[in-house]
């Protein structure tokens, strides 16, 4: 009697142990997909900051000399300090995604054993 009850117990266990690591790796999957989305998404950012800093030393070696800045330079260093405030939100973003993560991957790992 004591087989026939633990047989179907531990068929029981292994079945939402095997649901609890079919959850877990649909988690890990969610999360390595927004990791690479905000990584592209950072490294898009900070390709449009290089650009818009590239313009702003432009615009600053040509105005060299001059003793204040014009609109246009103004203008372009707001752009380019937005930019690069997007670059660093993405990156903490990216960097929390991963640190997630790896908090997944681990508990995969030992659900696994």
């Amino acid at each position: 009697e004591a087989e026939t009850w633990g047989e179907p117990q531990s068929r029981a266990s292994f079945t939402s142990k095997a649901y609890r690591i079919d959850q877990v790796e649909g988690e890990l999957r969610k999360v390595q997909q927004q990791v690479k989305e905000r990584r592209t998404a950072q490294k898009d950012a900070d390709t449009k900051a290089e650009k818009i800093r590239q313009e702003y030393q432009t615009a600053v070696s040509k105005q060299q000399g001059e003793k204040f800045k014009s609109a246009s330079i103004r203008s372009t260093k707001t752009d380019l300090d937005k930019a690069e405030q997007k670059v660093a939100k993405f990156r903490q973003e990216a960097d929390e995604l991963a640190e997630q993560e790896a908090v997944v991957a681990a508990e995969l790992a030992v659900l696994k054993g």
